[in-house]
């Protein structure tokens, strides 16, 4: 996003990115997903010149491109390990529930049918009934009494819920060391935890964000450490922004550019000779 127009909204829909995702590993996408991103495919074919082989996302809730802008030297480490940047437009409303249903569906909401924080019954075809379809296996890895923990559960994903990040990020290192799994989704919420006690940009807020940027670089060097016969790519996914209410509170769900616009980062780690 251009920094001096930051009322700019994004243009590439979140509907891109399961379709893109699959393709790298060569299997057909979910059932009514919309088309894939050439950015994508061009950075991996460019990278490897092969298919993907293993999938590391990690799902930090609620941190939009209008704090990535502002702390960008925090996000430098982020771009090192995953340098590809999108910049995507998130489905409205801008919630986690919803989002995350695109993000892993390819649709929008009025095909999936997750609109609202009290809808948690996801009927859709998702990226991880399409890898069961092609013999691969997927595990979310999330908090508990999240959203996210709860959505996909009626999936092909085998869903492990722990009890906050940090036990989120040590059953993820768990799994990618026991290698069963071909794709494993990370969840973590703290900064948004914070942001809706305080507010985007509290020292708590900040400090949680700098938490997430950690467990991320943890967990990519675990992959690249227990991955190395898999050419793999990981991935920094956000579902959404987040913006301070007049009341003084973080908040998100409304059509701004501080909730609507998020930027994934993604990296290759090619297999080792």
């Amino acid at each position: 996003m251009d920094n001096n127009n930051k009322e700019q909204f994004h243009n590439i829909p979140l509907t891109k990115l399961a379709a893109s995702l699959s393709e790298s590993m060569e299997i057909s996408p979910p059932e009514k997903a919309d088309s894939a991103l050439q950015e994508l495919h061009n950075y991996i074919r460019g990278s490897i010149h092969n298919k993907i082989d293993k999938m590391l996302i990690f799902n930090p809730d609620a941190l939009g491109a209008t704090l990535i802008d502002q702390f960008s030297e925090d996000f430098a480490a982020i771009k090192k390990v995953a340098p590809l940047e999108i910049p995507f437009i998130t489905e409205f409303p801008p919630i986690t529930n919803a989002c995350f249903c695109t993000m892993y569906t390819g649709t929008h909401n009025d095909m999936h049918g997750i609109f609202n924080n009290r809808n948690m019954k996801l009927t859709t075809d998702t990226i991880f009934d399409a890898l069961a379809r092609a013999g691969k296996k997927s595990a979310i890895v999330a908090v508990g009494h999240s959203t996210m923990a709860k959505v996909f559960n009626n999936t092909a994903a085998d869903v492990f819920p722990e009890r906050y990040d940090s036990e989120v990020i040590t059953k993820a290192v768990e799994l990618i060391k026991n290698n069963e799994y071909d794709l494993v989704v990370i969840y973590n919420q703290q900064y948004d935890d914070s942001l809706h006690i305080t507010h985007p940009r509290s020292k708590f807020a900040t400090k949680a964000m700098r938490t997430h940027i950690a467990a991320f670089e943890l967990l990519c060097n675990a992959a690249e450490v227990y991955w190395q016969d898999y050419n793999t790519l990981v991935g920094f996914a956000p579902d959404h922004g987040a913006h301070r209410e007049w009341y003084g509170l973080g908040s998100h769900g409304k059509y701004i550019p501080e909730d609507m616009n998020i930027y994934h980062y993604y990296g290759i780690q090619p297999k080792q000779k």
